[in-house]
């Protein structure tokens, strides 16, 4: 992602979109570009996505999911405690797909409402990584902080790191 920097364009909208958001609120290129290269590893920096193992279990595709949750038919509880993760950062966890679904009630699918939603748990629940990424200009430890601190995947070994790296570097 550091190559948005130099006008390179064989970038999704949303990459774009992420991109500017995140230096807008203050983070470093550094910073950004770690954060979404996690974001790429989870979602593809798609806000309209849920977790493909679960698919076959809940029967939906990513909009019918989107759909359905925003008009009630797939009911709030079932979305918060479905183990699904969902979105840009993959929220999986029942507390914090609560708040995402408080915050984003109605448009759970909507990329801005996500990126402020994202914005508001590292400042509120990640403040220590919140201030690096608006600090470090490594994309390395910007990219391995955000794995380890926020993301949190069962794997987050050196091949992981690598390729959320990788990522980053894009």
């Amino acid at each position: 992602f550091l190559a948005l920097i130099i006008g390179i364009s064989s970038f999704t909208n949303n990459e774009v979109t992420v991109w500017n958001y995140l230096i807008g609120k203050g983070y470093t290129k550094a910073g950004t570009a770690g954060l979404m290269g996690n974001l790429k590893a989870e979602s593809g920096v798609r806000s309209v996505i849920y977790e493909n193992s679960k698919k076959s279990k809940i029967g939906f595709t990513d909009q019918e999911y989107v759909d359905k949750t925003n008009s009630g038919a797939y009911s709030e509880y079932n979305f918060v405690h479905d183990k699904a993760g969902f979105g840009l950062a993959q929220w999986t966890y029942y507390t914090r797909k609560q708040a995402l679904y408080t915050k984003c009630r109605g448009k759970i699918g909507d990329l801005r409402c996500q990126l402020d939603y994202l914005v508001l748990e590292l400042t509120n629940y990640y403040s220590s990584l919140n201030k690096f990424l608006k600090s470090s200009g490594s994309v390395r430890d910007c990219a391995v902080k955000v794995l380890k601190e926020f993301e949190k995947p069962a794997d987050q070994g050196t091949t992981v790191q690598n390729r959320r790296t990788s990522y980053a570097n894009e």
